[in-house]
């Protein structure tokens, strides 16, 4: 899923949370309201689920070629 989206959908809930008056905000403030988010977001430091699920499967194989030459050791 792109980030924007995400960012687009997080916006909108929260829009359809105000008071009617503050839903009535221009572009620009919702624009500003985006980008305020975007970079609380961004200091976070997150990554995508992409990214964590190709770090999960490196690690994955990572521990069972330390467990095989562990293993390996052990017969030795």
């Amino acid at each position: 899923m792109n980030p924007m989206d995400t960012l687009h959908q997080l916006s909108q809930q929260m829009m359809s949370q105000m008071p009617e008056p503050v839903r009535q905000l221009s572009e620009q403030a919702q624009a500003q309201m985006k980008a305020v988010v975007q970079q609380n977001l961004a200091q976070l430091n997150l990554v995508s689920r992409e990214e964590f699920e190709a770090q999960t499967l490196l690690l994955e194989k990572a521990e069972a070629r330390l467990a095989a030459l562990e293993a390996r050791l052990n017969k030795e």
